[in-house]
């Protein structure tokens, strides 16, 4: 029997809609409907512009159900990036457009966060440290910021689930994408926490939190209208599956070696291990690690890195200037260039926001004593060098602190397209890479659909399902004593620019 499913996949840079089919055990994707997603300043508010992005996911929904070549999809799952939120009024109606985690609205407030809470708190209950994108601390600048919302704010919902309730009218937190508040009890069914509300001063937000349901979820047919405007079946049912790519990327990693490290990267990289219970002992949250609620039950223990963000905030700037271009002329620059010239700490606050990234990058060279790239191929060069080098270090960390001997990386997402990461992270770190796939989260996302549906029956059938229908590249590590040696460099300068 054929199933068939669509998967809205947003991403920071970009969103698509895909078409999963799924005959004899083998998935097949296959790319619908692809648009850009960038965010706009409003206002002196770096936001993103959700009705666009609502627009372009109905475009792509009504291309996925004309699609010929098999039975009618039945279902929809939208995944996206973690933390940003709508809000909508007692009527249902949105605010304002969602401000974007880049947006500078949160400077300072990481430490005013532990003056209110103390040292660890938050880690010990939520199982996330603090960073400076955390719904948390979004909800602060909101509080102290635009006070006249926590009044009007009905509803808050994440991106992924404000786009299911435009669509069904429903409205509810997948857990998954509510995991990465900081708001959210740690562990696979905790609730919204009242003392992390009370210690952040976010008492009236409370209230406001909707109910959380688990991954695969269904949450209901189209409404009516929209179904009757778009053009949509009104038999369409829409399902949460898990909200956060980094979990439906989880979903569709087909390792069978419980030694892998998972890394997948997009804009962010999110390196980790998936366990089956959080790890709350400080010396993980000293060293940045985040445990966040999986599919079916597991928690991810993972660490974020500023990821492909780097490269794509350059090709933006380099087309300003030039015109397009392309990333695998781009790549076989950054290949031609030369070797470990100039360093730089992937997760510096210089690289947040968005801008002229290559003129950053030369001053964070010459702020650390280095010779700056120069060229396209250098800076890109640069960029994926100290990716693999932060991936190396924080590989180490985890397994020094899990008391685990971790021997292959599992290299998923658009980090895996072309071969110069997977090369550089397999002699960064000493270690196999597999590679792929490359539509990680996309993939996910449709066998989270099949697992609500009763089309697959568990995750085990699931992740077979993906080494049977895409297999993966091995990359053998071949110069580990160059990048070894060379690594006491980077550690060097992305130490010295913190002290």
């Amino acid at each position: 029997m054929t199933h068939r499913a669509l998967a809205v996949d947003l991403g920071a840079g970009s969103g698509r809609v895909l078409l999963g089919t799924l005959a004899d055990g083998r998935l097949t994707l296959e790319e619908i409907h692809r648009f850009g997603n960038e965010p706009v300043w409003v206002n002196g508010r770096l936001c993103w512009d959700i009705l666009a992005l609502y627009r372009e996911i109905l475009r792509g929904l009504r291309h996925g159900i004309t699609r010929g070549g098999g039975p009618v999809p039945s279902t929809v799952g939208i995944d996206a990036w973690g933390v940003d939120f709508g809000l909508l009024d007692v009527r249902g109606n949105l605010l304002q457009n969602p401000a974007c985690y880049r947006d500078r609205r949160t400077e300072g407030l990481t430490q005013e966060s532990v003056r209110r809470c103390g040292e660890g708190t938050l880690f010990r209950i939520t199982g996330l440290p603090d960073l400076f994108f955390n719904t948390s601390l979004q909800l602060m600048a909101v509080t102290a910021q635009e006070p006249e919302l926590v009044s009007v704010a009905d509803r808050l919902l994440f991106t992924p689930d404000l786009l299911n309730y435009f669509l069904t009218g429903v409205a509810q937190a997948e857990r998954t994408i509510a995991g990465t508040s900081q708001l959210l009890a740690a562990g696979p069914r905790g609730t919204w926490s009242p003392q992390v509300f009370r210690s952040l001063g976010l008492e009236a937000w409370l209230p406001k939190m909707p109910p959380v349901v688990e991954p695969g979820t269904v949450v209901g047919p189209l409404a009516p209208d929209v179904a009757a405007q778009a053009g949509l079946p009104a038999s369409l049912k829409v399902v949460a599956v898990a909200g956060h790519d980094t979990e439906s990327s989880l979903l569709a990693m087909p390792t069978q070696s419980s030694k892998a490290v998972f890394l997948n990267v997009g804009s962010w990289a999110v390196l980790g291990l998936e366990t089956d219970k959080p790890i709350l002992d400080d010396k993980f949250r000293r060293a940045g690690f985040s445990n966040e609620p999986g599919f079916a039950g597991k928690v991810c223990l993972l660490k974020n890195i500023m990821g492909l963000w780097l490269t794509q905030e350059s090709k933006v700037t380099w087309e300003r200037e030039s015109g397009p271009l392309d990333w695998a002329d781009l790549y076989r620059q950054a290949d031609e260039a030369p070797a470990f010239q100039a360093f730089i700490d992937p997760d510096d606050p210089l690289f947040v926001a968005p801008g002229d990234l290559p003129a950053r990058i030369q001053t964070y060279c010459l702020n650390t004593g280095q010779t700056p790239p120069k060229t396209r191929g250098e800076v890109l060069r640069c960029i994926l060098e100290s990716l693999a080098f932060r991936f190396r270090e924080t590989i180490a960390a985890l397994g020094n602190l899990s008391g685990q001997a971790l021997d292959r990386v599992h290299l998923m997402g658009g980090g895996c397209r072309g071969d110069l990461l997977c090369r550089f992270t397999a002699d960064a770190c000493g270690r196999v890479v597999e590679a792929g796939p490359e539509e990680a989260s996309g993939t996910g996302n449709v066998l989270a659909q099949f697992l609500a549906t009763g089309a697959l029956t568990s995750v085990a059938e699931a992740r077979s399902v993906v080494r049977n229908s895409f297999g993966t590249r091995i990359y053998e590590p071949k110069e580990i004593e160059s990048w070894t040696r060379v690594y006491v460099r980077f550690q060097r300068v992305t130490t010295a620019i913190k002290e």
